[in-house]
């Protein structure tokens, strides 16, 4: 009499195909999952340094000459460059000599996406934190600018020291901030806050 035969392994046969087939679906299934967590339908933008000019370039020279006397206006490149964010700047000082004391900072950053946040948005979020942490980092209580950009705001330094105040100007147009610091003594916190309105708003006509 013959033994019968085993089953076992025409068994394992059907299970293996199972597990593997929920394996390979798993890995398509968490593959999709974490492409559309990170895309979303949304295109990837990144940013070339390139895309943001040589920032003294945009403003003119008797503007600069004007604000801080017999000082040159300095760029500051991209050291830190990604593809995430271009950020450049310009800077001009009269130093500490004479009785004119006067300094002059230019940022602009240009945002590609982040996560899934297209370079528009990037760049709000930036400047709604900038706006957020204003009085919190002693540049003074932000005020509204109309007319600058798609949104901008302006903070004085609430405690001057003697005659010498500063103003920040922050700018969102579109995926760019631009941001304009201007300190000068003697001054006033008016003066400080319409000068660096000005710098911002000639950056921003030859900006593209």
């Amino acid at each position: 009499m013959t033994a019968p035969t085993s089953s076992r392994p025409n068994l394992l046969v059907p299970i293996l195909v199972v597990v593997l087939g929920a394996l390979v679906l798993c890995g398509s299934a968490g593959s999709a999952l974490w492409v559309g967590l990170s895309n979303s339908g949304t295109r990837k933008v990144q940013v070339d340094s390139n895309s943001v000019p040589a920032v003294c370039g945009l403003v003119p020279a008797d503007l600069i000459s004007r604000l801080v006397p017999g000082a040159t206006a300095e760029d500051k490149p991209d050291v830190y460059p990604t593809r995430l964010q271009a950020t450049k700047g310009c800077d001009a000082e009269t130093g500490y000599t004479g009785d004119r004391i006067a300094q002059l900072r230019i940022k602009v950053d240009r945002y590609g996406t982040f996560l899934d946040y297209p370079p528009r948005e990037h760049a709000k979020r930036d400047f709604i934190s900038d706006k957020n942490l204003a009085p919190k980092l002693s540049t003074g209580q932000p005020r509204d600018v109309a007319g600058l950009g798609d949104s901008a705001f302006v903070a004085i330094d609430p405690k001057p020291v003697g005659n010498y105040n500063r103003a920040q100007v922050n700018v969102l147009r579109a995926d760019v901030i631009v941001e304009v610091t201007y300190s000068a003594n003697p001054s006033s916190p008016d003066l400080v806050a319409a000068a660096a309105v000005t710098v911002a708003r000639a950056v921003l006509e030859k900006l593209r």
